[in-house]
């Protein structure tokens, strides 16, 4: 059978026997009545939206129902019905465990623990399945003259021409809710879509839910890939994203409710993907972040970030400018720093091994006194505006080019260890860093000037020393 069914099959007592309820509509006496759950097969529970068989017109029910989680530990869980239309069916089936996060169960006897089990209803007349494509084809065009409703339900995958009829009548749902989706797209541009639910999906396509003036939740707990501007402008709060690996440029880009979202496992980080997100607090870590495109954190002030890229190759121009949260650096693969990559963090401490190249003005105005960047071996003005910079050591500096001005960057100590000629911009006639007479210079033997002058670079410098690795 394709999808998975739990049926709660209710009985009533009758001669000291258990016997089921002849299933018409009409209500039951006000005795309780008792469900026994049948499951066809195992399967995995984690965010995965059941489907109920029930006999209508009940009062409210409670139901004990023994499982056995990962093929051990028996988990008992509770489930409590509110009396139900004749045309409802239930979803949304959650079973918790302190030491599980996956649930796969089936029947069984045993010693029990604590668990619960929450179901909540919704109306069969406002579902649809997309394994008849006939009658699903039938219902779009009916939805076309419904009132906006609270709750709609697709079972079955949606095809591609599927998502685009949903597409149609989007604006007719507050809550839409998809428990065997793999893909979603098209869902965009309604101010009434507030919630999805969608346990099996994997990605969400470029620009999927942007425009979606009211949307506040996805429920998918299965996502790898989020495309770009999927979310853009979108009032989301939170995703639950513990397997996202991917990304895509601008997808939550001005979100200004999004508050946290779960990176630990995300590999790349596109363009503006989160950029003005101005409640962003957490992400996770970024440890496994391979590439982080222009401006992906830009303006995140309150973000708060531990530093640690292990994995990061590729970093774009003002990639977390004005993150006020990264107070340190540790990317021990990272080439290059791109402009204004770090601008206006409080970074006080920088470990950058590999950095060849730094882009201009990429950690302007952050709290750095002191920084080494020891396989460095071109600037683009990559120093200016360091203002709190004492020591600023370049072991194998070859090039500065496009200094126009280190502008209010004052060192007490610049190291220049090059030993060979190092390439200034001499056009315009000096290096122009700022009170560049306190600053002691050190230089490779082969730089330093003749007769003891301090003249070098178009300055006259406190002091001209060998250069010496610390």
């Amino acid at each position: 059978m394709k999808y998975l069914f739990l049926f709660l099959l209710l009985t009533v007592a009758c001669g000291g026997m258990w016997s089921c309820s002849s299933g018409n509509d009409e209500p039951p006496g006000p005795e309780e009545v008792t469900p026994v759950v049948v499951i066809e097969a195992p399967f995995d529970l984690t965010g995965y939206n059941a489907v109920f068989a029930y006999t209508p017109g009940t009062k409210a029910v409670t139901a004990a129902i023994p499982v056995v989680v990962d093929g051990s530990n028996p988990l008992r869980g509770t489930c409590t019905l509110p009396t139900l239309s004749s045309r409802s069916v239930l979803t949304s089936l959650e079973l918790t465990h302190p030491e599980h996060e996956v649930y796969t169960f089936a029947i069984s006897g045993g010693q029990q623990v604590a668990g619960s089990l929450t179901v909540t209803a919704y109306d069969k007349e406002n579902s649809a399945n997309a394994s008849d494509a006939q009658r699903f084809t039938a219902k779009m065009q009916a939805l076309q003259e419904s009132p906006v409703l609270e709750q709609f339900i697709v079972f079955g995958n949606m095809s591609d021409a599927q998502l685009s009829q949903l597409h149609s009548v989007i604006h007719k749902f507050r809550a839409l809710m998809l428990p065997d989706q793999l893909n979603l797209d098209w869902m965009n541009f309604t101010s009434v879509l507030t919630r999805v639910v969608a346990p099996k999906a994997v990605s969400v396509a470029d620009a999927c839910f942007e425009g979606c003036d009211a949307f506040v939740t996805l429920e998918a707990p299965n996502l790898i890939s989020i495309g770009g501007t999927a979310f853009r402008g979108t009032p989301i709060r939170t995703i639950d994203s513990k397997k996202l690996t991917r990304v895509g440029q601008e997808a939550f880009a001005g979100c200004a409710e999004h508050t946290e979202i779960v990176l630990s496992g995300a590999g790349e980080v596109g363009s503006g993907a989160f950029s003005l997100c101005e409640k962003l607090t957490s992400v996770g870590s970024l440890g496994k972040a391979k590439n982080i495109g222009d401006g992906a954190f830009r303006e995140c002030p309150v973000l708060q970030l531990d530093g640690k890229f292990d994995r990061l190759e590729t970093l774009g121009l003002g990639a977390f400018d004005k993150c006020l949260g990264l107070k340190q650096v540790d990317a021990p693969l990272l080439r290059e720093v791109e402009s204004n990559a770090f601008a206006y963090c409080p970074i006080t401490t920088v470990k950058l091994p590999a950095v060849e190249k730094v882009g201009r003005m990429a950690f302007s105005e952050t709290a750095i006194q002191a920084l080494s960047l020891p396989a460095c071996v071109e600037s683009q003005d990559g120093f200016q505006n360091m203002s709190q910079l004492k020591t600023l050591d370049l072991p194998a500096i070859r090039k500065f080019t496009d200094v126009n001005s280190w502008g209010t960057t004052t060192l007490s100590v610049l190291k220049l260890g090059y030993q060979g000629r190092i390439e200034w911009p001499y056009s315009t006639g000096r290096i122009r860093l700022n009170d560049p007479e306190h600053c002691a210079l050190y230089l490779d033997p082969v730089n330093i000037p003749s007769s003891g002058s301090t003249f070098w670079g178009g300055h006259t410098w406190k002091s001209i020393s060998a250069y010496a690795a610390d």
